[in-house]
């Protein structure tokens, strides 16, 4: 499973990008990477196979300014985890950068398109594809960054979540979704984008979640919205309901559960140690399942509990996937309803999650 972490203000991202980063690795990942934009207009992008603190490592001695950045941490679909093949991936010219979460399903083709026009590759991963792509139709249109990136994804088939960066407008950034989940930080003359709001509630809690086939275009402290199919949108911002304190201190034993389990599809971990029959996991879980800003995490939750109660080695299989999608809505009334079922199942008292 991928993260992703943006950034475009007046702060230093790298910061920004690295504590996003390391808020983001319950995912699971293999790799990570960042790219800023220097304010001597250079495009650094430094990526290593591992942890987080293994990129910092091997940073160190570099230059890592920039008001604007992208991040990603990746878990490996196409090409093996190493070096090359983390994100961000460069353009043909180096002008642009991306970051992707999901599948392109329609990469080869695309790449073998480009590669008669004289494209050249240096990874085996659809993002790269996807963003020489992008730059492809740019030059041949003579168009925006926003229209490429627009008229490129009418032609990919499968799921993204992308932010993308150019080295000609520093300060720009566009990003858009379909299938993978993508939100917005709206701050005072800055914006924050990632997976999830975890690594946004820091900064702020004004948030706007991309939905399906929508773009963001944030340029000169401006935030838009269109369609792919081209339809202006109104930005809707929320107000976020959690506090940092409460996820910090329950993150740390919501990863140990989850671990094994993958976010993304909904299961829960197969955890059958009796030490996740403890109090303190119980509430850390509870906690989880109404407030966690990052709906995987908190369907995972729920489902849990449903695993600790006993009532399945795989709770999806049980009828309660009503539940499940309702824990998952951005509506705060929505998941009380949800997690006041989930605790009737499972006898537990309401009052554990605050």
């Amino acid at each position: 499973m991928c993260g992703i972490v943006g950034y475009i203000g007046n702060r230093d991202a790298f910061p920004i990008l690295i504590k996003g980063l390391q808020r983001l690795e319950y995912r699971g990942y293999d790799s990570a990477g960042v790219a800023m934009i220097s304010p001597e207009g250079d495009l650094n992008v430094y990526k290593k196979k591992g942890k987080v603190s293994d990129l910092l490592d091997s940073c160190k001695d570099k230059n890592k300014s920039g008001n604007i950045g992208i991040g990603h941490t990746r878990w490996a679909t196409h090409g093996e985890p190493n070096d090359v093949n983390s994100h961000p991936h460069y353009s043909q010219t180096k002008d642009l950068v991306i970051i992707h979460n999901g599948i392109i399903e329609n990469y080869a083709s695309i790449k073998e398109g480009l590669q008669k026009r004289g494209h050249t590759f240096l990874s085996e991963t659809d993002t790269e594809v996807l963003i020489h792509f992008i730059e492809d139709i740019q030059e041949n249109n003579h168009c925006a960054l926003d229209e490429a990136v627009r008229l490129a994804l009418t032609k990919v088939v499968g799921a993204y979540a992308i932010v993308i960066m150019s080295l000609e407008d520093p300060n720009l950034l566009i990003a858009a979704r379909k299938g993978s989940p993508l939100v917005i930080g709206v701050g005072k003359n800055e914006y924050f984008i990632a997976s999830d709001a975890t690594p946004i509630i820091e900064y702020t809690n004004e948030v706007v979640y991309l939905n399906d086939f929508e773009i963001a275009v944030i340029n000169d402290g401006k935030l838009k919205i269109k369609t792919v199919e081209d339809a202006p949108m109104t930005p809707y911002i929320q107000k976020l309901e959690m506090e940092l304190e409460a996820i910090e201190k329950a993150d740390p034993i919501v990863a140990d559960v989850l671990r094994e389990g993958d976010p993304d599809s909904g299961l829960a971990a197969l955890v059958a140690a009796e030490e996740m029959k403890s109090p303190e996991i119980r509430d850390a879980l509870a906690w989880a399942c109404l407030h966690h800003p990052s709906r995987a995490v908190r369907v995972n939750a729920g489902a849990t509990l449903f695993y600790m109660a006993g009532l399945a080695e795989d709770p999806m299989a049980l009828d309660f996937r009503t539940i499940y999608i309702e824990l998952g809505d951005e509506d705060p009334a929505v998941r009380r309803k949800a997690f006041e079922q989930i605790c009737d199942i499972v006898g537990m008292p309401p009052e554990l999650a605050g």
